[in-house]
């Protein structure tokens, strides 16, 4: 099983499956933060370390680590959706709006 397999067995993709890009995929399989909403997990992708579930998911769907200067957004506002569609770079300003 790849990496890309293992994160997903943890992601509740929705009944139209994975080519689906309206739902969202939440995780499941605890790690939540209960102050933030964010998942606190951990991978080793190309021998660094993305923390947080939905930066993973970035990472993992469009193939390379994200912009260091920036942060992955969720476009569905919901913090432990991992669907990559609903993931973009922005900047902490363009994030908080």
């Amino acid at each position: 099983m790849n990496q890309c397999e293992r994160f997903y067995r943890n992601v509740a993709v929705c009944e139209h499956g994975p080519t689906c890009n309206q739902c969202c995929w939440p995780w499941h399989a605890g790690g939540k933060n209960a102050k933030t909403g964010y998942v606190t997990t951990r991978y080793i992708i190309d021998g660094i370390t993305v923390y947080g579930a939905h930066r993973i998911a970035w990472t993992l769907f469009w193939h390379r680590l994200p912009d260091p200067h920036r942060e992955i957004a969720h476009m569905c506002d919901v913090r432990h959706c991992c669907q990559p569609h609903h993931l973009e770079q922005k900047s902490h300003a363009q994030n908080m709006q």
